[in-house]
This record gives C-alpha cells, sequence and structure tokens, in this order.
C-alpha cells in the first residue's frame, strides 16, 4: 500500500510524464517514409499505439513496443509489455510515450523519438524510473520487429559481423549459434565487429536489419561469468533473435546473453543466460539509439556489401594518425633486435615479451604465425637499403637456413624448427599446411627478388621456391583444389581442401619470378574452384591452420588477396568482382568504433589510451580480437583504384593507421623495443585481457603495406598519395598488377 504522501506524489509523475509526452499536441503524425519502406503508428482497439514497418508486400510489426524485463529481490526475471499512450509529431519525428507499471508497482516511462535515417529510421530511447519499488531490484529493456508472418532461420540467412553468417554452417560445437533451434539468441555487441543483426528472406530477398548505433558501450573489471549483474556501469547492449513463432530481429539493453559452453564451460544445463540489468532506481542511464531498416537484396552478398557499408559510414570511427616512417623504423629496430643467433643458428624468434622484450621461445616457423621467411624478406630489404651489413647477414642466414634445411625429397618443405642445444637442429612433426608454406615460399621469393635489386644472385632462393611450386602443379586434384595439408613423404595430411585460396598470390607471383606459365595455369585452375566453393557460396573458411574448419576472418583475407593476383594476371573481371566480395566480408570482422577500456583490470594487455578501431576478431566459435587488419592497407587502397569505389580509399586509410595504436611506435607505452605489439585480446569479457606476447606476424602486417606502398606509389602514406594525380596513381597500379612487383626498380 502507498502512503497519502507517496500517491500525490505519484499523481504528480503522471501527470508530468503525461504533460511531456504530449508536447506537440498537433496533429498525430502515423506515418514516417524512408526510402524503400514506411514506419505507421497504428492505433489499437484501447487507443494505445503499436509499430508496423512495411516495404513493398512484407509486413513486419511490433505489438508490444514497450518490454520490460523486471527482477525482483527474490531473484525472479519476467518480461512484462505495454503499447505506446501518446504518438505526437515533432520537426519530422515521431515522439512516442508509454508506461509499463511493475507487479510491485514501479513505474517504467519510456521515452521514443522516430526520425527517418539514410534508407532507414532511426530509435532514440530513454527510459526513467518512478515511484521504485524496495521489491524491484533490476531492469532491461528491448526493441526490435517481428515478421507479420511466420519465419524461422530455416528460411533465410543471417549476418552478425564476425559471429553468424547464412546458416552458421562452418562453426565449432560451442560456437555462439551453432544450434540455430533455439527460442531465444542474444550476442553481446562488443564480441561484434560491428554491432548489427541482419536476416534475409532467401524466397523474397526481403531483408530486416537491427543495429545499435552511437553509443559508449562500457563495461567494468570483474564483469564476467553467469552471475546476473546489476550494475549501471554496464552500458553493453545484446543484439539476435527471439523465435518464437514470428522471428523478432531484437536489440536488447543492457545485453543479456544466450548461454553457451562458449562463454561458462563449467555452467550447469539448466543455465542458459549471462544475465544483466540496470539497477531499479532513479535517474539510473538507461538510454540508446537504434537504426533500423528493411529493403529487398538480390543476394546475400549484396545485402552484406550494402549493411557493411553504411553501418561503417554511420559509425565514423576516429582516425587516429600516426608517424608511418617512425611504424616502420620501430618495425625494422625490432627485427634487427631479435633476429640473432640463439644456439648456434639465426632465428627469427617464434614469442617475445610484451613489455619487456624478453625472448621465450626461440623456434622458428616459415609462415603463418611464426612469418620468418617474410620477417627476413623485410630484414634484408631494410639492410641494404639502409647498408647495414649485420643485419643483411643476419638476414641471409635465416634465409639460407630454410634453403638449405627445410625441403624434402618429396618437394614439401618442412616448416617449423627448434634449436635446443648448440649447433643442433630439430624439425617438429607438425605437417606442412598450404598457408605455412605459401606464406613462407612468398617471403623467399621476395627476398630473392630485394637481393636481385641490388646486384646479388641467390639462385638456390628461387629454386626453393619452385620446388614448392612444382609440387603445387603436380599434385593438384582433379577440380583444381589442394589438399590442406601434408605429410613431410608426399602424402596427404588432411583432405579438406578450404585452403586452395591460399597459394594463389605465391603461384602468380612465381610466374612473375620465372616466367614459366605452369604456375600461373594451376592458380587459374584453383581460381576456378574457389569461384564456385568460396566466393559463389559465401564460405570463407580455415585461413589458420589451427582451426582449418571454421569460418574466419583470415580465409577472406587469403581469398582477398589471391583473387586480387589472379585479376592482376589476367584482367578479367570475374576475379576483381570476388577480391571485391572478399573485401567487404573481411571488413565486418573489424572493430570500427572504440570500446573504452576499464580501470582495474590487472590481466589487461591492451595498451590505455589507444584506440581499439581497426582490430578485429579471429574466428567464430570466440570472441577473440587480433591486429592482422593492419595488412589490408596495400590490397584495399588497390581495390579502390580498380573499382572506384571511394568506400575503400576510407577504410584503407583507417586501417593504415588505427592498427598502428597498439604499437609503442611514439614512445609513450613505455615497451622495451617499440615496435612491439600484444598478440591477441579480448575487446568483450574480460576486456582488454590477452596475449602478453609479440610473434613475428605482428610485425609482418605492420610493415608489408608500408613496403608495398611505398615501392608501388613513391611513399607509405595513402594521403600523400592522393596527392599523385588520378592518372598517375593508375598508371603506377597498372605497373604492379603487370609485374607483381617483380623487376621493379
Amino acid at each position: 500500500m502507498y502512503s497519502s504522501a507517496q500517491v500525490r506524489l505519484k499523481s504528480s509523475l503522471l501527470l508530468l510524464f503525461l504533460m511531456l509526452s504530449a508536447t506537440a499536441p498537433a496533429r498525430i503524425a502515423n506515418l514516417l517514409k524512408a526510402q524503400n519502406s514506411n514506419l505507421r503508428f497504428v492505433p489499437v482497439a484501447n487507443r494505445d499505439f503499436v509499430l508496423q514497418l512495411s516495404t513493398g508486400t512484407t509486413l513486419f510489426e511490433q505489438k508490444t513496443p514497450l518490454a520490460l524485463e523486471i527482477v525482483d529481490d527474490q531473484g525472479t526475471a519476467r518480461w512484462i509489455f505495454g503499447t505506446y499512450q501518446k504518438v505526437a509529431a515533432h520537426n519530422g519525428a515521431v515522439d512516442a510515450t508509454g508506461e509499463v507499471l511493475s507487479p510491485h508497482g514501479t513505474h517504467f516511462l519510456f521515452f521514443d523519438r522516430f526520425a527517418r535515417a539514410g534508407d532507414g529510421f532511426q530509435l532514440q530511447r530513454r527510459v526513467e524510473v518512478a515511484l521504485p519499488s524496495p521489491h524491484d531490484v533490476g531492469f532491461a529493456t528491448r526493441f526490435g520487429f517481428a515478421w507479420a508472418q511466420p519465419e524461422t532461420t530455416r528460411d533465410g540467412d543471417v549476418l552478425m559481423p564476425g559471429a553468424w553468417y547464412l546458416q552458421n554452417q562452418n562453426v565449432p560445437p560451442r560456437a555462439f549459434a551453432a544450434n540455430i533451434d533455439f527460442q531465444v539468441l542474444m550476442y553481446r555487441e562488443d564480441r561484434l565487429g560491428l554491432p548489427l543483426v541482419a536476416f534475409r528472406d532467401r524466397k523474397s530477398g526481403m531483408s530486416l536489419i537491427v543495429e545499435r548505433a552511437g553509443g559508449q558501450p562500457t563495461t567494468f573489471a570483474g564483469e564476467e561469468g553467469n552471475k546476473r549483474f546489476i550494475d549501471e556501469r554496464f552500458q553493453v547492449g545484446a543484439l539476435g533473435f527471439l523465435n518464437t513463432g514470428c522471428l523478432e530481429v531484437t536489440f536488447a539493453f543492457p545485453g543479456s546473453e544466450d548461454e553457451r559452453p562458449l562463454l561458462n564451460s563449467h555452467a550447469p544445463s539448466s543455465q542458459r543466460w549471462l544475465p544483466r540489468s540496470h539497477p531499479v532506481r532513479r535517474g539510473v542511464r538507461h538510454a540508446y539509439t537504434v537504426h533500423f531498416e528493411a529493403g529487398k537484396t538480390a543476394s546475400f552478398a549484396a545485402m552484406v556489401e550494402t549493411t557493411t557499408k553504411a553501418a561503417i559510414a554511420r559509425a565514423m570511427p576516429p582516425l587516429v594518425q600516426a608517424n608511418l616512417g617512425r611504424v616502420y623504423r620501430a618495425s625494422m629496430d625490432l627485427l634487427n633486435a631479435v633476429i640473432q643467433p640463439y644456439n648456434g643458428t639465426v632465428s627469427v624468434p617464434f614469442q617475445v615479451g610484451v613489455p619487456g622484450g624478453e625472448i621465450k621461445d626461440t623456434s622458428m616457423q616459415m609462415g603463418f604465425v611464426g612469418m620468418a621467411l617474410p620477417c627476413a624478406s623485410l630484414l634484408l630489404r631494410d639492410g641494404l637499403e639502409t647498408r647495414n651489413a649485420r643485419a643483411v647477414e643476419r638476414a641471409t642466414r635465416v634465409v639460407d637456413f630454410w634453403v638449405q634445411q627445410s625441403p624434402e625429397p618429396s618437394g614439401v618443405p618442412k616448416t617449423w624448427a627448434d634449436f635446443p642445444t648448440a649447433g643442433q637442429v630439430t624439425w617438429r612433426h607438425f605437417p606442412t599446411h598450404l598457408r605455412i608454406a605459401s606464406d613462407g615460399m612468398r617471403g623467399v621469393l621476395q627476398a630473392w627478388e630485394v637481393a636481385r635489386r641490388h646486384g646479388l644472385d641467390k639462385p638456390q632462393w628461387l629454386q626453393f621456391a619452385r620446388n614448392f611450386g612444382n609440387f603445387l602443379a603436380e599434385h593438384q586434384n582433379a577440380d583444381g583444389s589442394w589438399f590442406g595439408s601434408w605429410n613431410f613423404d608426399g602424402t596427404p595430411h588432411d583432405h579438406f581442401t578450404n585452403a586452395t585460396t591460399h597459394p594463389l598470390e605465391f603461384l602468380i607471383d612465381l610466374t612473375q619470378a620465372t616466367g614459366d606459365r605452369k604456375y600461373q595455369q594451376a592458380a587459374l585452375r584453383a581460381g576456378e574452384f574457389c569461384l564456385k566453393t568460396v566466393h559463389q557460396q559465401y564460405s570463407y573458411v580455415g585461413g589458420t591452420p589451427d582451426n582449418p574448419n571454421v569460418t574466419d576472418k583470415e580465409a577472406g583475407v587469403l581469398a582477398m588477396q589471391g583473387f586480387l593476383a589472379l585479376f592482376d594476371a589476367t584482367g578479367e573481371h570475374q576475379w576483381l568482382e570476388a577480391a571485391r566480395q572478399a573485401a567487404v566480408y573481411c571488413e565486418t570482422w573489424v572493430y570500427w568504433r572504440d570500446l573504452p577500456m576499464p580501470s582495474g583490470n590487472a590481466t589487461q594487455v591492451f595498451p590505455g589510451g589507444r584506440t581499439t578501431v581497426g582490430l578485429s576478431l579471429i574466428a567464430t566459435g570466440h570472441a577473440g580480437a587480433d591486429n592482422f587488419m593492419a595488412l589490408a592497407p596495400f590490397a584495399w587502397y588497390r581495390l579502390y583504384l580498380l573499382s572506384g569505389d571511394t568506400h575503400f580509399l576510407q577504410t584503407a586509410r583507417w586501417l593504415l593507421h588505427d592498427t598502428k595504436q597498439i604499437m609503442d611506435w611514439d614512445g609513450k607505452l613505455g615497451y622495451k623495443y617499440p615496435g612491439l605489439l600484444p598478440e591477441a585480446m579480448s575487446l568483450s569479457t574480460p576486456r582488454g585481457s590477452g596475449v602478453a606476447g609479440w610473434l613475428p606476424w605482428l610485425t609482418f602486417v605492420i610493415a608489408e603495406p608500408l613496403v608495398q606502398l611505398q615501392d608501388t606509389f613513391g611513399s607509405m602514406d595513402i594521403d600523400q598519395i592522393e596527392r599523385l594525380p588520378h592518372v598517375e596513381r593508375l598508371r603506377r597500379n597498372a605497373r604492379f598488377s603487370h609485374t607483381r612487383g617483380f623487376g621493379l626498380p
């Protein structure tokens, strides 16, 4: 029961609410129009209002736009629903207000403003707590739309960037949405590259997109696990689906998740949620903006492209410029410092500690995360250009080691070496993956070309690359594919063919280096296989040897590079289109906004004060992130010149600069070597924690595109390159396309 004072206060609050909700008492605007859809505020029998979103013959609806989860002091959580009581026009927008009353008497006042935004609409929502009951302790809200006709995830394809593509066929059993039959599938927005969910009906081509726009998705140290947290500091939402007859695409705030072993392997089977709430308290901060739109696209790939480009444009991430000359010098100085003899053999060490620079693993891996040969090529180039004889000598010894000791009579190179005692080399019985060998062979080709430019004849280096090219040409399957990994005796180790994109760029470069077109013919046969199985199926799977049958980011990057190399070799438009599609796919994995780091996280490796823009999710099945997209600027800039699509110019600039923020290039982080950077981390939970170690691939992806931009266009900085006449930029790009960088002065 309420006291008389409480009743008077209640009446005053509700009167104020009704006055505020009717600030524009002119005519009721029941329609907003976007380019391809209409948003209607439809009166219902009790004179309240519900929402309808229509486009063509497809209708989406929200019969209970005010959806609120309430948690009481006994720990019981339930959803309660309401409709708008007032709808009014306001300067081209529509204000809609309503109230939801909890069973214990707490009043939740919803203030929603709808307006057209781009090709869709935007909701700005604020929820206020009035007369909080002591028996109510936590709350959350959600907003979305459902198909008016029954739909299920079996009838369409999904985009959740970095987590869910199409029907989620190639994900680990523990991954989010590995089982798409759950009634609730919700995922935190900080586990997504872009905070959106999109569903496309295959039959009609109609799609519905819901995206969190703006906002700062903050969290706090210790926020993890399946315990319910009730805390205003948690400002992270969740996106996904409610699938209870009609499929609803929705955003929830704060973001409770569907429970999976991925997130808490020790949770009981009955525990399905990772619950998050805001406190029931006057003045609590509960506000968010949602972008939503409906439309029609010819394909899933077309929906991904239009959705991704528009979302990145809305995000407008900060461009945090780095001094690229200092970035390059810090990278080369790091390689110069750590590529040293270890037990008598010069190695590109597998791991170095961050921030202290201690050598943690002296083993050497040809490619992939070890990137020994590509890093040796970079050091050789720098040593020759700066006349650093010691750097040249050590880089040469690395290449010679691989050329002399890695080959097997079968043509399969060994890829991972240890140096346990002085003068002793042991090889790990690790199968030769196409990814590792192709990375390494491109590195030795580049080293051979760098040496040739400086008057050094290294025919044995070129022959080493040819031997692997010959092996590929002789062991290609009838359909053009290759098996993904091989035993040292030349027999297949694994029979998956997802890795067929991996050698494409190497084979095209080998053709340029040798003039032997059999390598290009093998690449073209493989390319035709990849057009059917990768491009047309929108299936980018198995980019990493340690996760070979999973949808991931690096599969997209390798496909993009391979298709672009085939375009360089042939000029055929199909390869350019395949490269464009792969590039957009890769962008869906990138964090295009800054996620603030919480204070007090003792395991944080992400450097404080730096932006997370440009970091990217690694693979489905977890929410780990890394800096691999630092490799993108050269290829993305070329894609802009070849296609004329300025979107790729913008993304190339962001990825050129913002991906340098987790290294200590300016000396402000206090690392022993300014070129150091951590290998991987979580930007979800625990946010900022990760691997406090440097692996050689990190420096390769930083430095390689800088070298490529410099050699091809005369500058490492895209802004400087853009000052060249357009015809000159096209000429230089065409020269690279014709030569692939071989034979340039």
